[in-house]
């Protein structure tokens, strides 16, 4: 791959170490080894590019493979051909993968996602029926798991989809296959542009624009992915954004903007995840807004908060603080058993204490 060498990609040692493993099982060619990929819940673009593109180059290597989801797939994603995957949306089902890993010499993969308790839901139970030395990971979030020689977590990089980028290269160098392919790198690509804002947020790198080169010259189709997921949206998102416009508050000489969706909202619209995507986002460019969140209700109880921010904010140290993570600009966050006013004090006391820390600065 001329491109390749002239642009000169930097690899992390860890990425080498689960290229290197990867390769071992699929060359050991031994019919009771797979590997499992748990993306996190709620499955967004770089959750199921990365997730899928490891799972089709795993599969071309000759590794089995397979994606277990919390969710299926939403039909937005119809343009990518992805493999068979299972959900597993009950304990029953996990149950039943918690049977077949103990009988095969499987492995678990954790993708976009270090923090299995809180993000894999019934799916945990693999995890922890996975023995350790067969556990890897590969993220980019911060997170609170001691550091391993099969976990590459690396919370500088801007999407999981460009660290799979860089392992399936790796893998191509050492096998000395062709993996890469239109569809594989539409996959890579979906994830990295959805991630990265279209490649406007800070983390996007210099790599970045390098591993986007390479999958552009394998066939993927940026045009294609960002009319997908940026330019056109359905009647259930039009009313979300309305709804979540609607609803706004301003606090704090109106740099912090709170808003809100109701799960019962939520229900008449008919929506789902992807028709909440990106709407804090859109709340954070009013101009004098320096963190925004919009939080929504679940039937259980629950509220979720997706928060935004921009370069004089760290949204990250306000989500820990309400029991969440993320990134820098983008971080997100669940707290149980509370009512949204609840849930919105809690995060103005969280921004509070940001804000006034920005200010002492």
């Amino acid at each position: 791959m001329e491109i390749q060498s002239e642009l000169n990609l930097q690899f992390r040692h860890n990425t080498k170490t689960l290229a290197a493993l990867l390769l071992a099982l699929a060359q050991a060619k031994n019919e009771a080894t797979k590997l499992y990929i748990l993306p996190h819940h709620r499955a967004d673009g770089d959750a199921i590019g990365s997730a899928f593109g490891l799972n089709i180059a795993c599969q071309k290597l000759g590794l089995k493979s397979e994606v277990l989801l919390a969710e299926p797939v939403p039909p937005m994603y119809a343009y990518l051909s992805l493999p068979d995957y299972a959900v597993l949306d009950t304990e029953a089902k996990a149950a039943q993968f918690v049977d077949k890993l103990t009988q095969e010499q499987a492995y678990v993969c954790l993708i976009d996602n270090s923090a299995p308790e809180t993000r894999l839901g019934v799916r945990f139970a693999l995890w922890q029926a996975c023995q350790e030395e067969r556990r890897l990971i590969i993220d980019h979030h911060v997170s609170d798991i001691p550091a391993g020689e099969r976990y590459d977590i690396a919370a500088n990089e801007i999407a999981c989809s460009g660290m799979v980028a860089e392992l399936i290269i790796l893998l191509e160098k050492q096998s000395g296959q062709s993996l890469l392919d239109a569809n594989l790198a539409n996959c890579l690509m979906t994830g990295i542009i959805t991630d990265s804002g279209q490649l406007s947020y800070a983390a996007t790198s210099a790599q970045t624009y390098l591993l986007m080169a390479i999958l552009k010259q394998h066939g993927a189709d940026q045009e294609l992915i960002n009319r997908v997921h940026y330019h056109t949206m359905s009647v259930a998102k039009l009313k979300m954004i309305a709804l979540a416009f609607s609803q706004t508050e301003f606090s704090y000489d109106n740099t912090c903007l709170v808003s809100h969706l109701t799960a019962e909202q939520i229900q008449q619209a008919q929506a789902g995840e992807v028709d909440l995507d990106g709407i804090s986002s859109m709340l954070r460019e009013v101009r004098s807004v320096k963190v925004a969140v919009l939080l929504r209700s679940t039937l259980k109880g629950n509220v979720l908060g997706s928060i935004r921010s921009t370069e004089a904010i760290n949204c990250q140290n306000i989500a820990k603080q309400l029991g969440g993570g993320g990134h820098e600009r983008a971080s997100g966050f669940t707290i149980y058993n509370v009512t949204l006013e609840e849930a919105k004090a809690h995060f103005l006391s969280a921004c509070k204490t940001e804000l006034e820390s920005e200010d002492a600065e």
